[in-house]
């Protein structure tokens, strides 16, 4: 299973950089997809496979998690998430 590393924020991939870029962009935004599901639905397994162990997740009120602090939060239900709608 690939790791994902969250960051603050979201890179708009854009330009002309080939099928190759756009296939690579596909499939990052697939596994975007995949970790908003399994963070929907609270699957902290899926979670534990699919986030990198330096993973910071920095929230909008500046409080920041490591994977471990997030996993726990996800575990305890100290955050559901109804939707996640990003923009590119």
């Amino acid at each position: 299973m690939r790791h994902l590393i969250l960051v603050a924020g979201i890179v708009a991939m854009t330009g002309n950089a080939g099928a190759q870029s756009s296939g690579t962009a596909q499939e990052l935004l697939a596994l975007q997809q995949a970790r908003f599901a399994a963070a929907i639905t609270q699957d902290v397994s899926i979670l534990e496979q699919m986030v990198a162990a330096e993973v910071r997740y920095c929230h909008t009120t500046g409080r920041v998690d490591t994977k471990t602090s997030y996993l726990d939060m996800m575990r305890t239900g100290s955050i559901d998430w109804l939707e996640v709608n990003p923009s590119v």
